[in-house]
């Protein structure tokens, strides 16, 4: 893995079966918009996400997050004061169109606004099975593997991060018994692989250039940080 994330470079093959259940782009702002500000962003947005509620579980410095759903329901934009979030429900389809998607409400969200600190992030889910006696094979976390072949998995919850010049990573590995696989059987597990990456500063934004190529040196972390943890990606999902 290259050490400095203005360096990286995506050395890995497209998966055309890439396990991704779940992807979200996230961008924080300083100074964060006012509330009058806000209302009418989302007023702006309404024609593009038209259903609108409240996030009951967010921050409450600034009240409620609102989310604004698509017309078809599979996109969600968490739209706060301080940043603007965007949620790709399944099925996921490709980063390009993503963050086509995101530009479009970025370009609404930050329309008044020329210069500013930005802080991106994104984080991607992944799930999937793998066959048990095998897993040493397949499944490396944060460079270890810390499940013996063949042994009988009720859950297992780690924990790893993954820092270099410019970015920090961190991911969450969930593995548990297939729900499918008989009680008798071992054969199988799931993984929920979550992988989330932001720059560990803010960075000036200037055009959209800068925010896409920011969020693109982010995706090639994220992108090594799965090569590098599931051995036979490759193999498993190309």
């Amino acid at each position: 893995m290259d050490l400095t994330i203005d360096k990286m470079t995506d050395k890995h093959p497209h998966l055309k079966n890439a396990p991704i259940k779940e992807a979200m782009i996230q961008v924080q702002i300083e100074p964060a918009h006012s509330v009058d500000a806000l209302k009418k962003i989302k007023n702006d947005l309404a024609e593009l996400y038209p259903t609108l509620d409240s996030d009951v579980g967010a921050n409450q410095q600034y009240g409620h997050k609102d989310r604004l759903w698509s017309k078809d329901r599979k996109t969600v934009l968490r739209c706060a004061p301080e940043s603007l979030s965007m949620n790709q429900l399944p099925p996921y389809t490709n980063w390009d169109e993503f963050f086509n998607q995101y530009k479009q409400a970025w370009n609404i969200f930050t329309h008044r606004i020329k210069n500013m600190p930005i802080g991106p992030s994104v984080r991607f889910i992944n799930q999937f099975s793998l066959p048990n006696e095998n897993l040493s094979e397949m499944l490396c976390i944060g460079g270890h593997m810390h499940i013996a072949d063949g042994m009988g998995i009720n859950s297992i919850f780690t924990k790893f991060d993954v820092v270099i010049e410019g970015a920090i990573g961190a991911a969450i590995v969930t593995i548990t018994p297939d729900s499918k696989v008989s009680e008798v059987s071992t054969n199988s597990v799931n993984v929920t692989f979550d992988i989330m990456v932001k720059l560990d500063n803010m960075i000036e934004y200037n055009d959209i250039s800068t925010l896409e190529a920011s969020l693109e040196s982010l995706r090639i972390f994220k992108n090594n940080i799965f090569f590098d943890n599931i051995l036979k990606a490759k193999e498993m999902f190309g």
